[in-house]
């Protein structure tokens, strides 16, 4: 940008990360334009390579709206599926954000139905992204196209949330922004007395800073323009509240995968996060990480592994030939009569 006097979106540098490819997107005016789908680069070959896999793995963004943390995910899952990110609107300065549930579910319903749309794809979704990726998947198979499965990274199902005192008198008390940003920096950010800064510039650094660290913004420098940053952590704000809007939930016709954080399973027993209820199957495991760190590089790769096991021997459309030999077992179902397996 200093030197050309243009920017691109990080989702572009995601997408074209060549100097031919970022050349061509600074003199392209639609690569500043909101596409809810986020195609990772150098997967190529993952989609439909031979006869394995006839879909992608869609993964939606928690809160923050960035699905670019779901990159890391590309190596180790390509070899079988394309990793697909589905990213909010509102996250570059001057866009706004979605103004109800039911736009972002329908503008994902949309977008991921015109994706590939003879194919099947599985979605994939963290925190506020289960929510939506259920719900999606919901959509599109009562249209008529093909979900493989859902795979839901420490989403407590709404009705349980409602009947969590704890849970809601976080809401309560967080509903304005100023005292929001005090509430997740304690969760982010624990050593840090946030709560004693006098501008809320400081702040939103302070939570910009370790979010980022986290995986929960996307993983740059933090913007310099104190607007952005304020920006970036107000569309946070925002998708987080648009989960009160949300009906109640709808029974998907297919697996799911419920990942369960230590935190979580610490105040909510069921290992299936209130989901069983609303799929045909679901599958548990636990992972020995708190949900806020459930995308740093560790616990993602703990994560991918998982689902790669589970991709293979749950969802038929995307089995594979070769048996798994590392853990032939790939998970427990719940409300099988047996007892959950804990990842380690």
């Amino acid at each position: 940008e200093a030197e050309t006097g243009k920017s691109v979106s990080v989702r572009t540098v995601f997408e074209t990360p060549t100097v031919a490819g970022l050349a061509a997107a600074l003199g392209d005016p639609r690569s500043s334009e909101y596409r809810p789908l986020l195609h990772f680069a150098g997967q190529s070959g993952a989609r439909g390579a031979g006869g394995k896999t006839p879909g992608g793995l869609y993964c939606v963004h928690p809160s923050s709206g960035h699905a670019t943390i779901f990159g890391q995910f590309a190596a180790p899952l390509a070899p079988e599926v394309e990793i697909i990110g589905v990213q909010s609107r509102g996250l570059i300065a001057g866009e706004t954000g979605f103004g109800s549930y039911e736009d972002m579910i329908r503008t994902y319903a949309s977008a991921i139905g015109a994706d590939a749309p003879d194919q099947t794809r599985v979605l994939l979704g963290w925190s506020l992204g289960g929510h939506v990726a259920h719900d999606v998947a919901c959509r599109l198979s009562e249209a008529g196209q093909r979900v493989g499965g859902v795979i839901i990274l420490d989403s407590v199902e709404y009705q349980v949330l409602a009947d969590d005192r704890e849970y809601q008198a976080v809401k309560d008390r967080t509903r304005d922004f100023g005292s929001w940003l005090v509430e997740m920096a304690k969760a982010f950010y624990p050593d840090a007395a946030i709560e004693a800064a006098e501008r809320l510039e400081a702040q939103m650094r302070l939570l910009a800073q370790e979010a980022m660290r986290s995986g929960e913004l996307v993983d740059a420098k933090i913007p310099d323009d104190s607007r952005l940053v304020e920006h970036l952590l107000r569309v946070w704000h925002s998708n987080g509240l648009l989960l009160e809007q949300r009906s109640a939930s709808r029974r998907f016709a297919g697996p799911a995968l419920v990942i369960r954080a230590v935190d979580t399973r610490s105040r909510v027993d069921d290992p299936a996060l209130g989901w069983s209820r609303y799929c045909t199957s679901v599958d548990c495991h636990d992972v020995p990480f708190r949900h806020v760190e459930l995308m740093q590089p560790e616990p993602a790769a703990m994560i991918a592994a998982i689902v790669r096991r589970w991709l293979r021997r749950r969802v038929g459309s995307f089995a594979m030939a070769d048996h798994d030999a590392d853990n032939p077992s790939g998970g427990r179902p719940a409300g099988a009569g047996r007892k959950d397996m804990d990842a380690q």
